[in-house]
Formats: structure tokens, C-alpha cells, sequence
């Protein structure tokens, strides 16, 4: 089957000799329609990895519809709708969910608990029924927002304080969003913070009329928590001038060499928490985040390589490809 693989880092091809997994008598085949490209994805592509582990299919958050059923199968039926379903490493690729692919299998665990058989291992934010009435690029975006609403959440919103959310990426702007609907003082870390950063922590000399050391001074030790999206444009010395003294860092970026910090909470290797997808789920279906207003296009698999060349410079935040 056609899909994308990861030859190297920041290097990925499409490929049409991925072999198409066997759903098993408790499993179902989805034909993965659609995925999200956005900075959790960039990441996963651009990683330093063991050589071992290449190549392999990249990707989380496909969306397809069951196309066919294993002969156990009772509570999933043909045209059900999932997220994120499981594509299984093969002899020749490993898969990081490898959602980038066109099919992916999901399970009857209802069905498999009744019978007393065995489960498989399945990542948390795996294989989730899509009930919503959502498009399948929309409802593609739901592990971002999932994402971003996890690394929101453990900056433990509820303080007096600031909340600053830093990075460029669709995350960060969803994050920052969603602390705002929960009535937190949360603020996006942009371009004009990032000159007041520099200005404060003696970095840089700006003139301005001196609006960056006005607005420095008003940042300093003004947050609670930082959420830093934003990989390595945010030294430990704006996180130390950012935040007061017990304030905590989330670097969902993946850093995790910040003091205070408690790992990168949103991207482990089981993707956000089940809650943050729960909640992803009612914020989106109730219409207070509208993942269309987040990505750029619509595009098909082949575009990938554009995808990446595009994001790193800035000039799109998501796109959905299809495939």
C-alpha cells in the first residue's frame, strides 16, 4: 500500500510497498483517508534516530472509515469512523503510529474482554471512534488540539498569575487559546515578546523607543508557568525571567533540561492523555475550537516533502494531507 517513509532525518519519501496489516479475527481494516501535518509530526520526521530504526512511517492522527471486519467483530461495523487507528511495523519499516499510511488496523477490545482474549497493546489516543459531525480533515487536526490541550493542562491553570505560551506552531496558538476559554491570563509569546526577552535578559540592544525594556519589565517574573512549544527559540534564561520564584515549565517541545521542569509532558510515546482527548472531543463538538480554522490546505500525501520545506519556513502552521 502507498505511504510515506522516513529515509533519514528531515527526509521523507513516498513509498508504495508497505505491506497491508491483517486486522485478525478481533480486529477491523480502516482505510486511513486523511492526516494532519503539523509541528508534532515535523518533529517526529526531523528527530535524530538510531540508523536501525530507518526508515520508517512517520505520522499520528490518521482518519479512515472500517472497510472490513475480522469474523469476532461485534461492536464495530463497515463505514464506523476512527482516529489514530495502529499501523504495525513491518519487515522493512518501523512505525511511529505510522498514521502517514493508506490503511491501519483497530480492535473489538469490547468484544476480545468477552471472550476472555487476549488484548494488544494500544497507545493511548489510539484507535478512537469518531462520532462527531466533522469532516475527516477536521476531525484529522483532533490529536493537535488533544496535544496542546494536554500541555495547557499541565501547567496547572488556576494560579494568580500569567501563563505565557511560547512557540509559533499551531500548538502553541491552540494551547494559549484553550487557557483563555478557561478564563486563564494567558499569553502568546510572539515576535514582540521575544525582542522584550532579549532586551531583558541584556541579549540584545533594541531601538525602539524603548518599548521592549518597558515590556520587559512588565514580564518579568510575571508567570506562573511557562509552556514552551517553542523549541530552541526560548533560552533558559527568558524561562528564568519569565517566571516567579516556584513557577513550572512544561517543555512541550521536548526539552526537558529546564529546572522545575517535569518532562515533556503532552509528547511521550502515548501522545496525550486520554482526558485531553475527551475534553478535545467536547470543546470541538460543542463549536468552541473549529479545528478548520487552524490548517492551510488540503493536500494529497505527495506533497509531503512541500509540507516540510513550507513549515520550517514559516509559511504554513498545519496542512491535512490525504492519502
Amino acid at each position: 500500500m502507498k505511504g510515506v517513509a522516513v529515509t533519514a532525518p528531515g527526509q521523507a519519501v513516498i513509498v508504495r510497498d508497505i505491506p497491508v496489516p491483517e486486522p485478525g479475527e478481533y480486529g477491523a481494516l480502516v482505510r486511513i483517508r486523511c492526516c494532519a501535518y503539523t509541528g508534532i509530526t515535523d518533529a517526529g520526521i526531523g528527530a535524530e534516530r538510531s540508523e536501525k530504526d530507518y526508515p520508517f512511517i512517520p505520522g499520528t492522527g490518521g482518519v479512515g472509515a472500517v472497510t472490513a471486519v475480522g469474523r469476532k467483530v461485534r461492536y464495530i461495523t463497515k463505514g464506523d469512523r476512527f482516529l489514530s487507528p495502529l499501523v504495525p511495523p513491518s519487515e522493512k519499516y518501523g512505525s511511529d503510529r505510522g498514521n502517514f499510511a493508506a490503511y491501519g488496523i483497530v480492535y473489538d477490545v469490547k468484544a476480545m474482554l468477552e471472550d476472555g482474549a487476549d488484548i494488544p497493546v494500544i497507545p493511548d489516543g489510539s484507535c478512537i471512534p469518531v462520532h462527531l459531525p466533522v469532516s475527516d480533515s477536521d476531525a484529522a487536526m483532533l490529536p493537535v488540539i488533544a496535544a496542546a490541550i494536554s500541555a495547557a493542562r499541565a501547567s496547572e491553570p488556576g494560579r494568580n498569575g500569567k501563563t505565557a505560551v511560547a512557540g509559533s506552531s499551531v500548538e502553541a496558538v491552540i494551547a494559549k487559546e484553550f487557557l483563555s476559554l478557561l478564563g486563564e491570563d494567558a499569553i502568546l509569546v510572539d515576535d514582540r515578546l521575544k525582542r522584550a526577552l532579549r532586551a531583558g535578559t541584556g541579549r540584545s540592544e533594541i531601538s525602539d523607543g524603548g518599548e521592549s525594556e518597558r515590556l520587559s519589565e512588565a514580564l518579568r517574573g510575571s508567570c506562573d508557568a511557562v509552556v514552551d512549544f517553542s523549541g530552541k527559540e526560548l533560552s533558559k534564561s527568558d524561562v528564568s525571567f519569565l517566571l516567579r520564584d516556584g513557577g513550572v515549565i512544561v517543555p512541550a517541545s521536548g526539552k526537558k533540561d529546564y529546572p522545575g521542569s517535569f518532562g515533556a509532558v503532552p509528547f511521550t510515546s502515548e501522545g496525550p492523555d486520554g482526558d485531553s482527548y475527551r475534553l478535545a472531543m467536547t470543546l470541538v463538538g460543542e463549536g468552541f475550537i473549529v479545528p478548520s480554522s487552524y490548517y492551510s490546505d488540503i493536500m494529497p500525501v505527495e506533497f509531503i516533502g512541500e509540507c516540510i520545506r513550507l513549515g520550517r519556513e514559516g509559511l504554513i502552521s498545519a496542512a491535512v494531507l490525504s492519502i
